[in-house]
């Protein structure tokens, strides 16, 4: 290897890093100041927000989930027959529509076909 490419190569690596350096004080200071998140809708902050802190974000995830299970279980079903469910403009097309067709099962139809 050349010691001009050797040369070139470390010149660029110490840039990038102290570019790099550079670009952390500047967010360091802005977020110290409050420039961060100036401007920002409030869904912009909140997505910032917990992409800074992923694992506040999963244990308040899986904290709900769970939270959200223990209250299922708490509350008990109630199932209705069918006469109970019968409120309101549902009830009333179910109780005519049993009045004029009956309960005679699943609807059904009628297939004609003619031999030319």
């Amino acid at each position: 290897m050349r010691p001009s490419t050797k040369t070139n190569r470390q010149q660029s690596h110490v840039a990038q890093e102290h570019k790099k350096d550079v670009m952390e004080n500047i967010a360091a200071e802005a977020t110290q100041i409050g420039f961060a998140n100036k401007g920002l809708t409030p869904t912009a902050r909140v997505s910032r927000w917990s992409a800074e802190h992923r694992w506040w974000v999963l244990a308040a995830t899986v904290l709900v989930l769970v939270a959200a299970m223990f209250v299922s279980d708490a509350v008990e079903t109630k199932l209705l027959d069918i006469d109970d469910s019968l409120e309101g403009e549902s009830g009333e097309a179910f109780t005519l529509l049993r009045e004029r067709f009956g309960e005679g099962g699943a609807p059904t139809e009628q297939l004609v076909f003619s031999n030319p």
